[in-house]
């Protein structure tokens, strides 16, 4: 959760005209949803993870997380 909300704003600043910090950041997002999908956490927990994870994808400007939103059903899922 945590590096999800922290690299775009790290990244914001930095030259990515070679587009390796958005593969990567891409690369990132899909190593870390299923771990936050499967978390065994309380529907309150992943509610309010769910609502830091739709605002920090709102602020990502450049957009190096944009690719949450594709899974957005997954960690929405209650276990």
């Amino acid at each position: 959760m945590l590096l999800l909300e922290k690299i775009s704003p790290a990244l914001c600043q930095v030259d990515s005209s070679s587009e390796a910090l958005g593969n990567a950041t891409y690369s990132d997002v899909e190593t870390l949803v299923p771990f936050i999908a499967d978390a065994q956490v309380d529907d309150a927990v992943r509610v309010n993870w769910l609502g830091r994870l739709f605002a920090d994808i709102q602020d990502d400007d450049p957009p190096y997380i944009e690719s949450l939103g594709e899974h957005w059903g997954e960690l929405c899922v209650s276990h």
